[in-house]
């Protein structure tokens, strides 16, 4: 009975750190997706009024 119990522990603990250790990738995988889409707003925006210039320079 008590190697049940513990067997049971240990499997409910496993599975309990491998959720944990999902939810983590999971979060730092959307903070690095936020971080590049933010700093490739942050280029197109700045990219932004020189493209202006060149069109109205061409013109």
């Amino acid at each position: 009975m008590l190697e049940k119990i513990k067997t049971t522990m240990n499997d409910f603990l496993n599975q309990r750190v491998s959720s944990v250790l999902a939810i983590l990738l999971l979060m730092v995988l959307s903070f690095a997706v936020a971080l590049f889409s933010l700093s490739a707003g942050k280029r197109a925006v700045a990219d932004f009024p020189r493209i202006e210039m060149r069109n109205s320079i061409g013109k």
